[in-house]
């Protein structure tokens, strides 16, 4: 995905993995294809390269190093350990001390195949987070507000489809295949659907609250019309037929 990526436009990458031998593979692939750019001066604005690291761990990199930062399918894969909470929540907590506060560059995301979505950043970075597990797996750990972020949306697409709709505020679901589970609702266990995928996306705070101010402004907007209408009608004399 990255490759395609620095493809479409993004020529500031930096790719890590845990294991040396997937780093080195990706490595040589990267610099048979041409686009393997590492850093070799302050401020290169082409970068692309791999590096030996673990997630929950990316002291390697100064805070507020980036303006976007992607997973997919790596909290999937550390759900599975013994101490998996624990360390998706040291990941979380890098993540969230690697995330540009302000003053970032516009990004435009393009996560194919899944598709395509468009957003402009602005204000402060963002964390896009890819799973195939759903909100009632994720949303609890992703919304700990010791990170910093406001969960602005949750994707829900099926594999091998363009289109997705933003599930971020539907209420409790419960229809047989169906599998998201408002929290502290209670019930019985809930299992994903064969072939969906959900895509996070979070964002810094003061972007998220901006957004939530100017939608709020928007909303009173939308509701002086109705306001001054019901107004005028209290003023008006009543009449009474005999």
């Amino acid at each position: 995905m990255s490759e395609e990526l620095y493809g479409d436009g993004f020529t500031s990458i930096v790719n890590i993995d845990f294991a040396p031998n997937v780093i080195e593979h990706m490595t040589q692939r990267a610099k048979q294809n041409g686009i393997l750019h590492p850093p070799q001066q302050p401020q290169q604005d082409d970068l692309f390269y791999y590096l030996t690291m673990d997630c929950t761990d990316m002291s390697a990199f100064a805070d507020q190093s980036f303006d976007g930062i992607l997973d997919k399918g790596t909290v999937d894969s550390i759900m599975c350990s013994l101490d998996g909470d624990e360390m998706i929540d040291r990941m979380y907590s890098e993540i969230s001390r690697l995330l540009n506060k302000v003053n970032i560059k516009a990004i435009i995301a393009y996560l194919r195949p899944f598709l395509v979505l468009i957003q402009d950043f602005k204000d402060a970075g963002v964390f896009t987070e890819m799973s195939f597990r759903g909100p009632h797996a994720r949303r609890r750990a992703l919304e700990r507000p010791k990170h910093g972020w406001a969960l602005t949306s949750i994707y829900e697409i099926q594999k091998g489809e363009a289109k997705a709709r933003d599930i971020l505020n539907e209420k409790e679901r419960r229809e047989e295949g169906d599998d998201f589970e408002e929290r502290g609702s209670g019930g019985p266990p809930v299992i994903e659907k064969q072939g969906m995928c959900y895509i996070y996306i979070l964002k810094m705070k003061k972007e998220a609250e901006r957004e939530e101010k100017e939608e709020k402004e928007k909303e009173k907007e939308r509701r002086e019309p109705q306001k001054k209408k019901e107004s005028k009608q209290d003023k008006t004399p009543a009449s009474f037929t005999m």
